[in-house]
């Protein structure tokens, strides 16, 4: 969550109205949006509520609807865990996340690291690949776990919008063997985002897009 302040009670559907006060400072008018992981719904409703301003959307290794009937088959049995159990109880959410924020603050590499899927593990002995993540772990829990523990109980519940009106052109990429989002949620955004162009990628895990990120910018940020 970095330096943003809590706001009590938003959802989704509440961002892309943050968005346009941020084009509008920085004087844009239309703008391609991404979303990696829990950033995958952020820019679904992106593209969804903004039409005339969005471009295109990229979504990669996201996570999907948790309420779609499957969508959890194949995640690891933490995340599993998390989503189920601590996602729809506020109470648990709020001990679970302080806990973690501590534990980030004392350890964000070992934190971290529980957090990878085995697949993925290859990814962190990569020169400054564990240092950014490890510092992007620590900038979300800057101001304590509050506002995470807000976020997956956004997760955990219907998104509020629906990703089947979107009529922007979608790109898709998913890791066939994500542990964190598994590669069925994946498969459920591709289905219903009309027009969707996925790919998916045997063998890989969530943080597949670490060797794809000038392929996956340049689709999004394509004028064709």
């Amino acid at each position: 969550m970095g330096l943003s302040d809590y706001e009590a009670g938003r959802t989704f559907v509440d961002w892309p109205d943050d968005v346009l006060e941020l084009i509008a400072a920085l004087g844009l008018e239309r703008f391609a949006v991404l979303g990696i992981s829990g950033g995958g719904p952020y820019a679904v409703v992106c593209a969804s509520k903004l039409p005339t301003q969005v471009t295109r959307a990229g979504i990669v290794s996201s996570l999907a609807p948790l309420d779609v009937s499957g969508v959890l088959s194949g995640m690891g049995w933490r995340n599993r865990l998390s989503f189920q159990l601590v996602g729809r109880q506020a109470i648990a959410r709020r001990v679970v996340f302080a806990a973690t924020a501590v534990s980030v603050r004392r350890r964000p590499d070992r934190v971290l690291e529980s957090g990878v899927g085995a697949v993925d593990k290859r990814y962190l002995d990569r020169p400054g690949v564990k240092e950014i993540l490890v510092e992007s772990l620590s900038e979300a829990f800057r101001d304590g776990g509050r506002g995470p523990a807000w976020e997956m109980g956004l997760y955990a519940r219907p998104w509020g919008f629906r990703p089947e009106e979107i009529r922007i052109p979608v790109h898709l990429w998913h890791g066939e063997q994500d542990a964190n989002a598994p590669v069925s949620m994946g498969r459920h955004l591709a289905s219903v985002i009309p027009g969707c162009q996925a790919t998916f990628y045997p063998g890989e895990g969530h943080l597949h897009f670490i060797d794809r990120l000038r392929e996956i910018f340049s689709a999004v940020c394509s004028t064709d």
